[in-house]
């Protein structure tokens, strides 16, 4: 499976890139500690939109499984390209909170911690459901809509909400706490939904 997520990594290595400095330049205007944990992981949860894009492109799921490689491993190796370009997307905002943290004077680290958590469950989801709808439909393009849609919504719903949640709650700790096992549930119904569907498809 290793090496179907070394293809994927290398095929979409110009659109991390993209992406970050797409990311880069996204933060930088809203300059906002909190969302850079949640924007930066939900920007590059969308790069398994693109290996999906290119493997439709070129057939590769059949290419794959005609040579012995099973079906179950390639929808795997899609959610760990998924959690790979999240996680980096988490780093890359740990970095620019660091640097706009220095800049204007100060890191709340109850905040970043709570935006962890939020941005890596929302890129999963994202994640999960882009893969989902792909193996389901056998249309990657389908799958990018439901990508592009659900991180609008994401972003549109957390740059409005987050100062609303904090004045409301106060501790919005068990809240997130919510937050994350529903985003997990969503994330294994993805899987299996992938596994069924992309193994009783005919190729």
């Amino acid at each position: 499976m290793m090496a179907l997520v070394s293809k994927d990594l290398w095929n979409i290595r110009t659109a991390f890139v993209s992406m970050g400095i797409l990311a880069v330049v996204f933060i930088s205007i809203f300059r906002d500690q909190g969302l850079m944990f949640m924007i930066a992981p939900i920007f590059f949860s969308t790069m398994v939109g693109s290996s999906l894009a290119v493997d439709d492109m070129c057939k590769w799921d059949l290419f794959a499984v005609s040579s012995g490689v099973r079906r179950r491993d390639i929808v795997r190796s899609k959610f760990v390209i998924g959690a790979t370009a999240s996680a980096i997307g988490c780093c890359l905002g740990i970095v620019l909170m660091l640097v706009f943290g220095i800049t204007d004077g100060g890191i709340d680290y109850g905040v970043t911690l709570q935006m962890i958590v939020t941005g890596l469950m929302l890129a999963l989801v994202i994640c999960g459901l882009t893969i989902a709808v792909y193996f389901v439909t056998g249309d990657s393009t389908k799958g990018q809509y439901i990508s592009i849609i659900v991180t609008m919504v994401a972003i549109v719903g957390l740059v409005s909400a987050s100062a609303v949640v904090s004045e409301i709650l106060g501790d919005i700790i068990p809240v997130m706490g919510v937050v994350a096992i529903l985003c997990l549930v969503v994330v294994v119904l993805s899987y299996r939904a992938s596994v069924s569907r992309f193994e009783a498809r005919d190729l």
